[in-house]
């Protein structure tokens, strides 16, 4: 369940209609979004890449209290 706000080092939900729920981690910010790091995205592989802020697959952000 999402419990936070968005920050370096926290994790964003994401839910996808194929594949269903995905996590990444906040690595940085970019100029319309934030980059992650994530693995299975593509299948098997640990990848890089930015996500808009207005992404509609975003479910919310987490952090392990």
């Amino acid at each position: 369940m999402p419990n936070s706000s968005p920050a370096i080092g926290r994790a964003v939900l994401l839910w996808y209609p194929i594949g269903k729920s995905h996590i990444g981690q906040i690595i940085g910010w970019t100029d319309n979004g934030f980059k992650i790091r994530e693995a299975n995205y593509n299948r098997c592989q640990k990848t890089i890449r930015e996500i808009k802020w207005n992404d509609p697959h975003i479910r919310g952000f987490f952090v392990d209290k």
